[in-house]
């Protein structure tokens, strides 16, 4: 992954390459929500659409788990149900966690970024 993870809109111009292909194409729908990095796309229509960047295999070492919540759920509620999947990862795959909420005010996750909630 190059570059912060942001959540921003399609604009038709942005490059994704499925999880099975080679040929990269554009997001089929521009003004819908992406997540991308610098240089590609990793999922759009929100978390629907996969990228092969966000493929896991045998030697995945970083991951990272998005999970959407909108209204009526609050930033805490986000984050609560964050906590799960982060238990899990730490206490059944001896993995290190990091939670990071995006939003219209904070619309980028660099790593190392002052939202980190860091539950080592």
């Amino acid at each position: 992954m190059e570059g912060d993870i942001r959540l921003t809109i399609a604009t038709a111009e942005e490059s994704l390459v499925p999880p099975n292909g080679s040929a990269s194409f554009p997001p089929k729908s521009p003004g819908k929500g992406i997540y991308r990095g610098d240089e590609d796309v990793l999922c759009r229509r929100w978390n629907w659409r996969e990228s092969g960047k966000s493929k896991l295999t045998e030697s995945t070492t970083d991951v990272c788990l998005v999970v959407e919540g909108l209204s009526p759920f609050s930033a805490n509620n986000r984050l609560r149900i964050s906590d799960e999947p982060a238990e899990l990862i730490r206490t059944r795959c001896g993995g290190r966690t990091a939670v990071h909420l995006l939003d219209g005010h904070t619309p980028a996750v660099g790593f190392g970024a002052s939202q980190t909630k860091d539950r080592s």
